[in-house]
């Protein structure tokens, strides 16, 4: 997904305009890589961006345009880039990654809804590698995970946050002994409204 601007907004919207139209190499939104990586452009015709970061992508596109515009201002981000987040985040969701890369504890902040249930502990990163599938669990609570490679998801990765089972179970013994606490205090009750009313006879 690449903006222009500059100090001519007329010839910015003869370049914004062209955005997906020039050979068919995109639609609406943004420029599709072709085969060999690259995009065409107003103007600049074929531009090779394989391998390069949003950054140089940048800085290259407003050089290149100078010939043409005014002090030009690009944005570079990438239009189809997410990754799947499942398990305790109040249900399966796709997540945009319009920048290079996001680390896990931001995807995570950005869901907004991770539940109660959710083990920082165990979280499950599934990564598509050649030949198949790769998959890593994770101690978020371990502070040596910010070295790991793993830190900073990739896009199309799936990120899954298990169950806190012990916590699950801890609660689920509460509730039990609650509901059974609650039930004998209940039969208690009723069984000393009868004797008092025997008695009273």
């Amino acid at each position: 997904s690449i903006t222009i601007s500059s100090l001519n907004p007329m010839e910015d919207a003869l370049f914004n305009a062209a955005i997906g139209a020039a050979k068919g190499e995109g639609s609406g939104a943004g420029y599709l890589v072709s085969e060999d990586g690259n995009i065409y452009l107003h103007k600049l015709g074929s531009v090779m961006v394989t391998g390069m970061t949003r950054k140089t992508l940048k800085a290259k596109l407003e050089t290149d345009l100078l010939p043409y515009l005014k002090d030009p201002i690009v944005t570079v981000n990438f239009a189809n880039h997410y990754i799947t987040l499942m398990g305790e985040v109040g249900g399966s969701k796709l997540l945009n990654m319009p920048a290079d890369k996001i680390s896990i504890i931001d995807a995570i902040a950005q869901t907004g809804n991770v539940t109660p249930n959710a083990s920082l502990k165990n979280v499950m990163v599934v990564r598509e590698i050649e030949g198949g599938k790769q998959f890593k669990h994770i101690n978020l609570e371990d502070a040596s995970i910010v070295t790991s490679p793993w830190y900073y998801l990739q896009p199309k990765d799936i990120l899954v946050m298990k169950t806190n089972e012990e916590k699950v179970y801890t609660e689920a013994k509460r509730a039990r002994r609650m509901q059974l606490f609650t039930t004998f205090v209940s039969v208690l009750s009723i069984t000393l409204i009868i004797f008092d009313r025997i008695f009273k006879r």
